[in-house]
């Protein structure tokens, strides 16, 4: 039978059209100075070939400036999700929603829009429209099935709409809040809203459960992924409906847009946001868990209990660009004091051992051993055979290393 595979992944995972945290400042500046190059104001030498309206010029230069500000706060700050935990412990709410606003709009743009990287021996992103191993992945977990499906609000859609199903022994647990996985499924195979995909593959939180309470509504028994920190999803304004979540903006245009096109409706939908307050309340970290921070949805703790669930049943752990930093600590100790059905962990990194060292040290299941008997005969002078039992005792989990990254990793066990 084969065995439950979680997934968990970190920014490594897409890697090739979000940059790790490594050359994320770098890429932030280049696509603020995208942004400059269409002002009409731009000089000739970064000038691209089109130039926005002036309508939207006030527009772009009030994202120039909140870019400039989220650049200038995490000058002293390794990561901006560091950054992000320092506002949050010392309760500067205002901030900390200023924050994530500017990762929502920046997370928009690089996804709606390709926006070359430059060339540099020292900046070792080299930017994909998008990131084609989900791609490569989903292939490898899906299979063509027509069946009658069940959404998270439990309304049934007509199984003619979807042609494929995801592997049910599949679980995905991922701390990036990126749309890389949901746009693969939409633009290879489904060509649905993101909205539609994340509801009928159970990938949380999604629109029915931004709202909901204390109710799981997760079948274990086909494939599911939490996102931990939620989306940096930008939905499109309803004008009458404000509170209803419907299309993102990567359901307005297709891939084959050109820039122009893509640019000027990007600014537009910006423009009618005014607050930002309800799209802010889908994209959460995971650490957000206390009574301080209120501007949540209902369904975030509700997020952590079905990341709790899918580590409970866990056998196989697939570990992919993920660094395990000391700010999730809490959560992913969480999640591993969960995995005590855990046999084996692959970590798949440019630098697996350095990750194999970090999570030995840091989480009690990886520690624990098993006692091994290996039996050993001798012959004495005499020709008698003597048999001797040595006792040994090794790692109760076994963790596989791979540092081959152009694809992402496939446990053998998946097809047992």
């Amino acid at each position: 039978m084969a065995k439950k595979i979680t997934y968990l992944l970190g920014a490594g995972a897409s890697a090739n059209t979000i940059p790790v945290v490594a050359y994320f400042p770098e890429r932030l500046l280049e696509v603020r100075k995208y942004l400059e190059s269409v002002l009409p104001t731009a000089s000739h030498e970064i000038k691209p070939a089109f130039t926005i309206p002036q309508d939207l010029v006030g527009t772009t230069n009030a994202i120039i400036l909140e870019f400039n500000w989220l650049i200038s706060e995490a000058e002293n700050y390794y990561t901006i999700d560091t950054l992000a935990k320092k506002y949050y412990l010392t309760k500067k709410l205002s901030d900390l929603k200023r924050l994530k606003k500017c990762l929502m709009t920046y997370f928009t743009l690089e996804q709606y829009i390709f926006i070359e990287n430059a060339k540099s021996e020292k900046y070792n992103f080299k930017k994909t429209k998008i990131e084609k191993r989900y791609g490569s992945f989903i292939a490898s977990i899906a299979r063509i099935k027509k069946q009658t499906y069940t959404d998270s609000m439990h309304s049934t859609i007509n199984s003619d709409e979807i042609n494929i199903e995801l592997n049910n022994y599949i679980k995905i647990l991922s701390w990036n809040y990126d749309l890389q996985f949901e746009l693969n499924l939409q633009r290879l195979y489904l060509e649905k809203t993101i909205h539609f995909v994340q509801s009928i593959f159970q990938i949380f939180p999604n629109k029915d459960t931004y709202n909901e309470t204390n109710n799981l509504r997760m079948d274990l028994s086909r494939f599911a992924m939490v996102k931990l920190n939620g989306n940096a999803i930008w939905n499109e304004k309803e004008m009458y409906q404000p509170l209803v979540y419907t299309r993102t903006i990567f359901d307005s245009h297709t891939a084959v847009d050109q820039n122009e096109t893509l640019a000027k409706y990007f600014l537009s939908e910006y423009a009618k946001h005014q607050s930002f307050d309800e799209q802010l309340k889908c994209f959460n970290f995971a650490w957000e868990n206390d009574k301080y921070f209120k501007d949540k949805y209902y369904g975030h703790n509700v997020n952590l209990e079905r990341a709790e669930k899918i580590a409970s049943e866990t056998e196989i752990l697939v570990v992919i660009g993920y660094s395990f930093p000391i700010f999730n600590r809490e959560i992913d100790n969480m999640l591993f004091q969960k995995m005590t059905n855990l046999e084996k962990v692959y970590i798949q990194d440019k630098y697996p051992e350095r990750i194999k060292s970090t999570i030995v040290n840091a989480f009690k299941v990886l520690q624990d051993t098993k006692e091994s008997k290996k039996t050993k005969a001798t012959n004495d002078l005499n020709g008698n055979i003597t048999t001797t039992t040595e006792i040994s005792y090794v790692p109760k989990v076994e963790i596989l290393l791979e540092q081959y990254t152009d694809q992402f990793v496939i446990p053998y066990e998946l097809n047992q």
